[in-house]
């Protein structure tokens, strides 16, 4: 599956507008805190938050991926802070802090609808944490995963 996620990649950085539908949330740690990065097609994020470009900004994006991306470990909910915005090409790089992450924790579950209305897109979720890298394709048919450990 990483492999999947490094053509994704690739595919994505080479600013292919429209030519897949995906967005990368990769979830890892960096000085001990846990980190969510997010890239996605900044329209179709226009599209979704219903603004124009010009007025995307991390409080409508905030409020967005709350109503659209839920985080749990081991069943408690992790809230996540937006902590700044980059535009690459036609892209978006969305970089949060999750809050009160658990320092153990067995499971993760992740529900995810950002963007699914966008026919045939897919979300890459990569979680690199605990020594361990695991990817997962979520779209319209698969918005829940859980990852164990």
């Amino acid at each position: 599956m990483t492999k999947i996620s490094i053509l994704l990649s690739i595919l994505f950085s080479m600013n292919m507008s429209h030519d897949i539908a995906i967005a990368i949330f990769k979830i890892y740690e960096e000085n001990d805190v846990v980190k969510l990065e997010i890239r996605m097609d900044a329209l179709d994020l226009c599209e979704a938050v219903n603004v124009d470009v010009s007025k995307l900004d991390k409080d409508n994006i905030s409020n967005y991926l709350e109503r659209n991306l839920l985080l749990k470990f081991d069943n408690t909910e992790v809230n996540y802070k937006l902590e700044s915005l980059q535009y690459k090409g036609d892209h978006i790089n969305i970089f949060a802090t999750l809050l009160s992450v658990p320092a153990n924790f067995d499971f993760i579950d992740v529900d995810n609808k950002c963007l699914i209305h966008i026919n045939g897109h897919s979300n890459i979720m990569q979680i690199e944490l605990k020594d361990d890298v695991k990817d997962y394709r979520m779209h319209l048919e698969r918005q829940h995963i859980r990852v164990e450990y």
